[in-house]
């Protein structure tokens, strides 16, 4: 299922999730960072 969605889907796509997965990454990081610098 995973497989046939990844076939149909295109670049931008499959860009989109990527990107917004990896700001919500990049924003947990720098708030978990935040908040020990403040410890």
């Amino acid at each position: 299922m995973t497989i046939g969605v990844f076939k149909s889907a295109s670049p931008v796509n499959l860009l989109s999730p990527i990107s917004t997965i990896f700001t919500i990454w990049w924003f947990n990081t720098a708030s978990e960072t935040y908040v020990g610098v403040l410890k």
